[in-house]
Parts: structure tokens; sequence; C-alpha cells
């Protein structure tokens, strides 16, 4: 076991790492921060209110996140954008969930589409979103993530 992953196993031995949100909503970054921060699998939760924040976020935190929720109507980068932005970089493969107030033709099969060894797409959910949705989507984007860096 490498120092990340020592560093990422909590007191079960259950492995732990780090969720990014991605939302210009306040208050729906916020409780889905909240929410998340508190899911056995995960060390901690943040927030960003806009791609810019998130690029700084994945700088500061690297291999650290493992799943990104990415809003994808916000002010300046939409939330399709970046990840294609991601899909296209080198670096530890992330999992990546969509989330959007209303799913515009063809989004979710340009999202799902634009995987890559780095982006792993999960799914598309749409606001408001349900915990008891969103929260197998989170073990399967963890699991898969963590498939994949296992590989590598």
């Amino acid at each position: 076991m490498c120092f990340l992953d020592r560093m990422m196993a909590n007191r079960n031995g259950k492995m732990q790492g780090e969720v990014l949100v991605v939302d210009d909503h306040d208050a729906v970054r916020e409780l889905l921060v909240e929410a998340l921060g508190v899911h056995e699998e995960i060390a901690g939760a943040f927030g960003a209110k806009d791609v810019s924040a998130a690029r700084r976020l994945l700088r500061e935190r690297g291999a650290r996140i493992e799943l990104i929720l990415l809003d994808h109507f916000m002010p300046g980068v939409r939330g399709l954008d970046f990840a294609g932005e991601l899909a296209a970089e080198e670096g530890e493969p992330v999992a990546v969930i969509m989330i959007t107030g209303s799913l515009l033709d063809g989004m979710e099969a340009a999202f799902l589409g634009c995987g890559s060894e780095r982006l792993l797409p999960i799914a598309v959910l749409r606001k408001p979103i349900l915990l008891n949705q969103l929260f197998p989507l989170v073990a399967e984007g963890l699991a898969r993530v963590r498939a994949a860096r296992r590989r590598n």
C-alpha cells in the first residue's frame, strides 16, 4: 500500500478519498458538501463556485480528489466543457457526476461519451438532487475510480 493509500484509509480499513462539488448556487453546493461529508467512504468534501475555483482545488488537492459533482450551467465555463478539458489532461483518474437543472437534448450522451483514462463519467442527475439517488452513484464512482487507479 503506497503512502497515499495509507493516508486515505480510515479506522475501519475502508478507503477514503475526497469529493469536489462544483456548483455556482451556494445553497446547492453547501448542501451537497455537507451531505457528502458524512459518507463513510469520503474523507472530505469541498465546494467550488465555478470552474476556475475547481481548477485551483484540483491543483491543491491533487489525487486525493476521487470524485467531482459538476454542475453544467454555470457562468463562464460550462460543466460539459470542463469535463472535456479534464478528459484531455494527464493525471490520476477521477469520476464525475454531472448535475443540471435542465437536461438539454444530447447533453447526457455528450457527457457520457467524453470519458477517457483520466475522466470516468458516471451519470447525469437532474436537480433537485435526491440523496437516495446520489449516494449509490457516488459509491459507483468511487469504486470505478479506485479500480482504475489500481490498474495504473
